[in-house]
C-alpha cells in the first residue's frame, strides 16, 4: 500500500496491483477437483462437454508445470504464466483452441476440423472443431505442440525428459 499526498496536503492511499482483489486460484494437476464446464461449453452438440473437458483436464495438467485457470468464462490450460489451450464455445459450437507454428497453422486451416481463431489468429492459434467423435491421438500431439511452443526451456526439458 503506498500513501500519497496530493498538493492541497490531502492524503491519497493507492493499493498495490491486484490487493484486495479475489482470485480463482490456478488448479494443478493436485488440486483439480469437480468437473467445471463453463456456461459456454453447455448445450452444444457432439461430444460431452463434461467428458471432454475431464479428458483434456487430464491430459494437459499432467504436463509438467501446467495449470488450469479460469478465464473470459471457459477453461484454459497454461504452461507458467502463457496459455497453451482452451476448451470453448465458437458460435454454438464446441472447439479446442491451441497454438500452432505459422506453416501448421495454414495446412491445418484448410482442414474442414480447423479453422483460424477469432482475435488471436494472427498470433498462431487455431480452433479444432469438437464433433461426434474426436481423434484424440490427433488432439494430444497437437495440444503437445502447442505446449512446447509456450514452455520455457525447463518446462520442455522435463517433458523429454518424463517421455
Amino acid at each position: 500500500m503506498v500513501t500519497r499526498r496530493r498538493a492541497s496536503g490531502a492524503r491519497r492511499v493507492r493499493r498495490a496491483r491486484g490487493a484486495g482483489r479475489k482470485a480463482n486460484p490456478p488448479r494443478t494437476a493436485a488440486t483439480a477437483g469437480g468437473t467445471h464446464v463453463s456456461h459456454a461449453a453447455r448445450g452444444t452438440r457432439g461430444a460431452s462437454p463434461q467428458a471432454l473437458l475431464r479428458r483434456l483436464r487430464a491430459f494437459c495438467l499432467a504436463l509438467p508445470e501446467a495449470s488450469e485457470t479460469d478465464a473470459w468464462g471457459h477453461p484454459n490450460w497454461r504452461a507458467g504464466k502463457k496459455t497453451f489451450a482452451v476448451l470453448e464455445t465458437y458460435r454454438g459450437e464446441l472447439v479446442i483452441t491451441f497454438k500452432a507454428q505459422p506453416q501448421e497453422q495454414q495446412l491445418l486451416a484448410d482442414d474442414p476440423r480447423f479453422f483460424i481463431a477469432p482475435y488471436v489468429g494472427k498470433h498462431g492459434w487455431l480452433c479444432m472443431r469438437v464433433g461426434e467423435r474426436v481423434d484424440w491421438k490427433l488432439t494430444r500431439e497437437l495440444l503437445l505442440r502447442s505446449y512446447r511452443l509456450v514452455a520455457l526451456k525447463r518446462m520442455v526439458q522435463a517433458l523429454d525428459a518424463k517421455r
